[in-house]
């Protein structure tokens, strides 16, 4: 899993996921990781997004999902400012039932609209 998850997050780095709101692309760029299910990946994501909001940096949220055994935290690492709006660069963790630990590291910002997308670095 820790391969996956790491080129995961250097193509988002790249800019090669860029563009596509964050809530309808999530799915996609996640379901290569092998153990996560959609469930999954809506605690996460949830947990990076709105779990976040009026947090300051090193906060942790943590989530589990009992059907699937896979757990995780969101390390809130960084807030900043990115042509006006606001972006956070977020440490995810990921448990799996078998133990196995995983982690990445992600860039996302608040567009105008109140979604989040990842930006074009």
């Amino acid at each position: 899993m820790k391969h996956t998850l790491t080129i995961l997050v250097a193509l988002m780095g790249l800019g090669l996921v860029v563009g596509q709101p964050a809530e309808a692309s999530r799915y996609k760029m996640f379901q290569s990781i092998p153990d996560l299910d959609r469930g999954d990946i809506d605690l996460l994501t949830s947990a990076a997004r709105s779990g976040m909001d009026a947090k300051p940096e090193g906060s942790i949220v943590s989530w589990s999902n009992d059907k699937t055994g896979l757990r995780g935290e969101v390390t809130l690492l960084r807030l900043y400012e990115r042509q006006g709006q606001a972006c956070r660069i977020i440490l995810h963790q990921i448990w799996t039932k078998h133990d196995d630990h995983d982690w990445a590291v992600s860039k996302i910002c608040l567009q105008s609209d109140g979604s989040w997308k990842i930006p074009p670095d």
